[in-house]
């Protein structure tokens, strides 16, 4: 860019210096063309220093071009990996929807296991209490049964205990009715034996 800018101030110095001597006259006043070249050569300065400053505008701009290209090229990059980023959580999102709906689908399975069983539940406590209510009178019964047992245990423990003694009794009787027979006998031979 500075190499074309130089080129084309020279091209025009050399335009300007060429028109100048085609219409030099024949008798030269060095003063006015020095003066004349002063003028130019301060305009042409001048003209110089413009361009530079112009050239120093344009690499300037072309600087902020290139760091503003490298930062839409950063630009760029972030919004692909964002867009990535946003298509991940996009597939993330439509998973977790799936798997909500599962869950979903399963917690609606499992609230009516749930209410069939709490039913079953029902049922089989009312079951309970009907048995209970039933049992109930014959736990009476049985628990009457079973005090009739204990009297019917100790009245036969007392006939036992009663006929143990009469039993007893009728031994020592018995005993007693013996021996008297063995008397009797004893005494019937000796008064045989002394009538004899």
């Amino acid at each position: 860019m500075k190499n074309w800018t130089t080129g084309l101030l020279s091209a025009l110095l050399l335009t300007t210096s060429l028109a100048s001597y085609a219409n030099l006259p024949d008798e030269i006043d060095i003063y006015t063309y020095e003066r004349q070249f002063q003028e130019r050569r301060a305009d042409s300065e001048s003209k110089r220093a413009i361009a530079d400053q112009l050239l120093s505008i344009v690499r300037n701009t072309q600087s902020s071009i290139e760091a503003n290209l490298n930062s839409i090229d950063q630009s760029r990059s972030a919004i692909g990996a964002n867009q990535n980023e946003i298509s991940n959580l996009n597939s993330r999102n439509l998973n977790l929807e799936r798997s909500i709906e599962d869950l979903e689908y399963e917690n609606r399975n499992l609230s009516g296991q749930i209410s069939d069983l709490e039913r079953d539940l029902r049922i089989t406590q009312a079951e309970m209490r009907r048995t209970d209510d039933e049992l109930r009178p014959e736990e009476r019964r049985l628990e009457e049964l079973r005090f009739t047992m204990r009297d019917a245990r100790e009245r036969l423990q007392n006939v036992r205990r009663n006929f143990d003694q009469k039993e007893a009794e009728l031994n020592a009787a018995q005993n007693r009715l013996n021996q008297a027979q063995n008397n009797l006998r004893n005494l019937t031979q000796e008064k045989q034996q002394t009538e004899a």
